[in-house]
């Protein structure tokens, strides 16, 4: 019953801003982290529950700020750690960290609950996945703010090295590592030959 309410909460926010916005409004954000909450361990609720995240988080900072009281925050970085192996799982919930951490009080929440630790990790556990590496140096820099500790420079460099010719992923690293997308890249060659 969680996963399919999840899913009619994602269904109904694809595309509609008003809705997304009711949903948060409505108490959306505290059903979906409830839920995450009690199936912490079903990997089907605990990932509908990331999606409908997801939409709530996407370009409403209202329910940014709805999310992270309701307990987002703790909940998506279990996602990410209960579930290490699982693709869509740390991509997606890499992108909730992004969205959340513009916020705030949720990226001293997140922060707290070792979210830098937890992208790391996928971004250690996915290596050659494309998604996941640029999602991972976005996520770092909005948790950082380009002031990351050395395990995190050191999955950005990572990303750099292993997609070295993708300027999206150069710009998110640049911004991760507070440095200039061409010194990034001088970083990502530097070896190469």
């Amino acid at each position: 019953m969680q996963e399919w309410s999840c899913r009619v909460l994602i269904n109904l926010m694809v595309g509609s801003p008003e809705n997304t916005s009711a949903c948060g409004a409505e108490g959306g954000c505290s059903a979906v982290v409830e839920g995450m909450r009690s199936f912490r361990r079903d990997r089907d609720v605990v990932y509908s529950g990331i999606r409908a995240l997801l939409n709530l988080t996407c370009n409403d900072s209202t329910n940014r700020a709805r999310c992270g009281a309701a307990g987002a925050c703790r909940v998506v970085v279990c996602a990410l750690k209960d579930f290490p192996k699982d693709r869509d799982m740390q991509l997606f919930s890499s992108v909730v960290v992004d969205n959340l951490s513009r916020d705030t009080e949720n990226r001293s929440k997140l922060s707290l609950e070792g979210a830098v630790g937890a992208i790391v990790a996928a971004m250690r556990a996915f290596t050659e996945d494309r998604d996941i590496q640029f999602q991972g140096c976005r996520a770092i820099y909005f948790l950082t703010g380009g002031m990351c500790a050395s395990e995190a420079r050191a999955a950005v460099r990572s990303a750099m090295r292993h997609f070295p010719h993708d300027r999206g992923i150069m710009e998110e690293a640049a911004d991760a590592l507070g440095l200039s997308v061409q010194y990034t890249s001088a970083i990502a060659n530097k070896g190469k030959r």
